[in-house]
């Protein structure tokens, strides 16, 4: 499974008031499943000790020109592709770095963009394309650019269980769905 999302800091917020944070129970992570099963965008937010980000959610194979667009222009801009390592090497993406310093140990891999049928690769619906083209494994590594406008990012195999992050919430998210 292929996963989006998109980050922003909920510290510098303005907009809304500052609450503290409360913890998920199963019957919110069964109604966000639901939800992202049906096409539905979530936000999963982390605790403020962490990151203290907000990470808009949708799956990678219902992305579409106007979800994207909606993520980039209601997030930091960057959008990043959550999967899991295999994947990404099928396609001929490797780690961005071979030594991170990542203060959370987020792994990175290169930037990409599906080539066929892109133009710049910059747009919302260039983007959407790569992120379902990473959905399909009849794709070949040549078919994406090394470096490009999507970011992929690697989950952990245990997912949350193992790292809380939003990566592997994002994954475990799409994979449940």
């Amino acid at each position: 499974q292929v996963c989006l999302d998109a980050r922003r800091r909920t510290s510098g917020d303005s907009r809304r008031p500052r609450q503290a944070p409360r913890a998920m129970s199963w019957a919110d992570v069964e109604i966000a499943v639901q939800a992202v099963g049906r096409g539905e965008m979530v936000i999963v937010v982390d605790s403020s000790d962490r990151k203290d980000e907000g990470a808009l959610v949708f799956c990678a194979d219902q992305a579409t020109a106007e979800r994207m667009a909606f993520a980039i222009r209601h997030s930091a801009g960057i959008v990043y592709v959550a999967g899991d390592e295999e994947r990404f090497e099928h396609f001929g993406l490797h780690p961005a770095t071979q030594a991170s310093t990542a203060r959370f140990g987020t792994k990175a891999y290169l930037s990409t963009t599906y080539l066929p049928g892109s133009s710049s690769g910059l747009s919302a619906a260039d983007r959407a394309t790569t992120a379902r083209a990473l959905c399909n494994r009849s794709n070949r590594p040549d078919f994406f650019s090394k470096t490009g406008h999507m970011f992929p990012v690697a989950s952990d195999p245990g997912g949350v269980l193992q790292r809380q992050g939003h990566t592997e919430a994002a994954y475990d998210l799409c994979r449940l769905a």
